[in-house]
């Protein structure tokens, strides 16, 4: 038995421990399980999924910014622009990892924490509020990004969770009919 099958046992048993007898019947149902490729190669793939988060944040964006009649494909492409900016800094962050094995220091990285939400702001106001600059429309934009980051992750984790299980349910559905 490998890990993955062991991981899957514990996972089912705690979902569903009520209708089982004992741990042991459902390992050898889990087992019998062909697991197939590798987690390794199925994680590969999860890149691809980012895409499908673009036009949901474009919703968001549509839904908060609904008075300065923009047309949905103008959020879109601000939202396809703040998404190549998040792209890009991650693999810039994360290319020296590639090479060297190394920490990065606490102010390094809580630089890297915060400059995506920084950037964000500035980008925002520049193309929502380019034609005020008093400190109003300011914080009026440091609201409406942090009320749209956070409810873009929650929508990001429910979206995501429901792909996982959608995901499972495709290529494992032995697991559901136990």
């Amino acid at each position: 038995m490998d890990v993955h099958t062991d991981f899957f046992a514990i996972f089912i048993f705690k979902l569903d421990s009520l209708n089982w007898q004992n741990n042991s019947d459902l390992i050898i149902k889990i087992s019998k399980i062909n697991m197939g490729d590798s987690p390794q190669a199925d994680t590969a793939k999860y890149h691809y999924v980012s895409f499908l988060f673009i036009p949901f944040f474009a919703l968001l964006l549509v839904l908060f910014f609904w008075r300065k009649k923009y047309y949905y494909v103008h959020h879109l492409i601000f939202t396809v622009h703040f998404h190549t900016f998040l792209w890009i800094f991650l693999s810039l962050l994360f290319i020296p990892k590639l090479f060297f094995t190394f920490n990065y220091p606490g102010w390094c990285a809580t630089l890297f924490f915060f400059t995506p939400g920084i950037y964000f702001v500035f980008a925002l106001h520049q193309f929502y509020s380019s034609h005020t600059n008093n400190l109003k429309s300011w914080w009026q934009t440091i609201w409406k990004s942090l009320t749209i980051s956070i409810l873009y992750f929650f929508l990001i984790s429910i979206i995501s969770v429901s792909l996982i299980a959608l995901y499972f349910k495709v290529k494992y559905p032995e697991l559901w009919n136990l």
